[in-house]
């Protein structure tokens, strides 16, 4: 997108966090009024919000819900809806890594703040994924990347299946009390206090293939987000 056209994030994304708002009994309809956001765009396929006002509404939610760990709740309302047709070429994919750096290709898709800041990391032993906020120029609120990254283990569990683990979580947050709900969310080692918030995962799973994969759903899929962005592109020329 140009620099001179306000950042934005597929509407998908953010119902999540309406309805993990809501489950825990307080107005989710309240606080996107408050962070400038109409609800109705919810409801619109392939709608978009400003990712400003979206990173309001997920401080306005952090500060009115006290829970740790409120964005794996959020990543817990996954459908593959949620990342619209990226999310049907995401489970199509041949094996994690495709999928991991079909994010990566198409990443403006979902959030285009984040065009670019997602990087993949390898070496024989461990195979890593993590948002370069350098790249950004911003820090994104704590709570939207851990739903990120809890998000890229729910969808790799649905693909693998129930035998995806990690081998390990780095989150930039300093630990909190209930240290263990997030060892058991993840089924893996997390640290805190760390440099970066990291997904680290095992190479052979990351290129084991995958028996959902599918390439006539990738290949149709992948064209709609090919599309889409065209559609995005050609507006911020109007722009």
């Amino acid at each position: 997108m140009s620099s001179s056209t306000p950042n934005s994030i597929i509407a998908s994304w953010v119902l999540l966090i309406a309805r993990t708002i809501d489950d825990y009994g307080q107005d989710s309809r309240a606080l996107f009024r408050q962070a400038g956001l109409d609800y109705r765009q919810l409801q619109q396929p392939g709608a978009r919000y400003s990712y400003a006002a979206v990173c309001r509404l997920w401080e306005l939610a952090a500060a009115r819900i006290d829970d740790s760990c409120f964005g794996m709740r959020v990543a817990s309302q996954w459908h593959p809806t949620t990342m619209h047709a990226l999310g049907y070429s995401w489970m199509a994919s041949y094996n994690l890594d495709e999928a991991y750096r079909r994010t990566v290709r198409y990443g403006r898709f979902l959030n285009s703040a984040a065009n670019g800041a997602l990087k993949i990391v390898e070496t024989a032993d461990v195979y890593g994924l993590f948002v370069d906020t350098g790249v950004l120029g911003f820090e994104p609120p704590q709570v939207g990347q851990e739903a990120g990254i809890a998000l890229f283990v729910n969808i790799s569990r649905a693909a693998y299946g129930p035998e995806f683990k990690p081998v390990g979580v780095s989150l930039r947050r300093t630990a909190p009390d209930d240290i263990g709900r997030f060892g058991s969310y993840f089924d893996a080692p997390v640290t805190f206090s760390e440099p970066k918030n990291a997904l680290w995962l095992d190479p052979e799973q990351v290129n084991r293939p995958l028996v959902t994969a599918n390439p006539e759903l990738v290949r149709i899929n992948d064209q709609i987000v090919i599309d889409y962005l065209a559609k995005m592109d050609r507006s911020d020329v109007v722009t």
